[in-house]
């Protein structure tokens, strides 16, 4: 998303006329060195989830999860991944929804099933997501006439998209004023994170956010939806752009939140404080 905002702007500045005020990224992927299986040892250590020697071996060892090659730390990584086994990755409060066999051999059937499958490999043979429904309802005919489009078979992801070109690069160059960054150009920008995602843990993508530096103008607090006393999660706002957590929810955060996702979405259209 970062990237394909950029593009647009780019587009604009040449002459384009794509009407851009922001973008909102979920629970995102934009720094490899922090994102990801990397946030998974602060997130599993911080939710009981790995055992205190794993993960004080994996801190003294000073290990990287998508860079670094030693045996020790691979190890490591596979014993802390193992702690998924028999819950949602992607919610680790959530059980996956079970799918019939002919749902399943359909899901699978699709030539890009492999981005559907959790990156862990402790769970490597399950499917968590809502790909399989999603999959169905979008391929109903009375669906495609409401988006008004004709014979096209969805599929959640596509392999026309080369997400690995940029793998170690990642898009977190584009948080920056500069004249190849996106902040500081009047764009309204929101990162938020579902804080029980195993995937993509809300931990790796505050830790990006502090390493940015960015001058703090409304300190970290709650946020509420309808007059609740508990909390719906936290917000801090930055000098360019605003972060919130939805809180008890994971990957698909707005789809299991849906009155705390509706209102974060409706507030931040309106460019109101969440």
């Amino acid at each position: 998303m970062p990237t394909l905002t950029h593009a647009i702007y780019k587009d604009n500045l040449a002459g384009g006329k794509v009407n851009l005020k922001g973008f909102a990224i979920g629970n995102p992927v934009v720094n490899w060195t922090t994102d990801c299986d990397n946030a998974f040892p602060d997130f599993g250590y911080s939710h009981d989830l790995v055992p205190t020697e794993l993960y004080n071996q994996w801190k003294e060892l000073n290990c990287d999860a998508f860079t670094d090659d030693r045996f020790k730390c691979n190890f490591l990584l596979e014993k802390m991944q193992e702690a998924y086994i028999g819950m949602n990755p992607y919610d680790v409060y959530r059980e996956c929804r079970e799918l019939s066999m002919g749902s399943i051999e359909k899901f699978l059937s699709q030539k890009n099933k492999k981005n559907y499958l959790s990156p862990f490999k402790a769970v490597r043979n399950t499917v968590c997501d809502d790909g399989p429904f999603m999959i169905e309802y979008m391929n109903r005919k009375d669906v495609r006439e409401a988006f008004h489009v004709d014979e096209i078979t969805w599929s959640q992801c596509t392999d026309n998209l080369d997400y690995s070109k940029d793998f170690e690069k990642g898009s977190i160059y584009l948080f920056n004023d500069g004249e190849d960054g996106l902040l500081g150009k009047g764009l309204k920008v929101l990162v938020y994170s579902g804080d029980t995602d195993g995937v993509c843990p809300t931990s790796g993508t505050r830790k990006w956010i502090d390493n940015l530096n960015r001058e703090v103008v409304d300190e970290w607090r709650a946020w509420h939806v309808d007059g609740s006393k508990l909390p719906s999660g936290y917000t801090v706002k930055y000098d360019e752009f605003s972060f919130l957590t939805i809180k008890g929810s994971g990957h698909m955060c707005i789809g299991w939140k849906r009155a705390q996702g509706f209102h974060m979405f409706q507030q931040y259209l309106q460019g109101e404080d969440f």
